[in-house]
């Protein structure tokens, strides 16, 4: 499906040409990870979640309509954090993330390790910053309307969370 093969494809771009600087070295437990990273994860989270419905040919075909719609945002915001990079910051990126996609590593871990892997100037963090939020912004977008096109009970299926999951919420309330 042409929407969740896009949000692949954004996703593991911008995985390997924006990841901004932690706030925690990616070696502690639980490091926190930037916003750019935190949603590349929900966004990798709802494209495994809608290639699991049995979706109609008619809903295909409103996900398509909706990715001509935020595609070009996409592309402009990924312009962005390559025009922030340095093209030695991009590589080292880039040869990061290959490497620990090679080891196996989970989404969060390779996320921390790129992110862990850089040192970016204040004037980069600022500008990577202020395109998260822009790259936030967009994901919220996305999820809204692919949400508006699925069924009450798909949209059950998107939202339920794994029982691992709850818990851990709780108890951090």
């Amino acid at each position: 499906m042409n929407c969740s093969r896009l949000l692949l494809v954004s996703g593991f771009c911008l995985l390997l040409c924006w990841p901004a600087a932690a706030e925690e070295k990616a070696g502690a437990k639980g490091a926190k990870l930037s916003v750019t990273s935190q949603v590349l994860m929900k966004m990798d989270k709802l494209r495994k979640d809608v290639e699991q419905l049995d979706l109609t040919a008619a809903q295909k075909e409103e996900l398509e309509k909706f990715q001509s719609e935020w595609g070009p945002k996409m592309k402009e915001l990924l312009g962005k954090v390559r025009d922030a990079l340095t093209e030695d910051q991009r590589t080292l990126a880039e040869e990061t993330m290959k490497k620990a996609r090679e080891q196996g590593k989970e989404l969060r871990a390779s996320l921390s390790a790129v992110e862990s892997a850089l040192t970016l100037t204040e004037d980069q963090k600022k500008t990577l910053d202020a395109v998260g939020q822009e790259l936030q912004q967009l994901q919220k977008d996305i999820a809204k309307q692919i949400l508006q096109v699925l069924t009450p009970e798909q949209r059950e299926k998107i939202k339920a969370k794994p029982a691992g999951e709850q818990k851990k919420k709780s108890k951090e309330t």
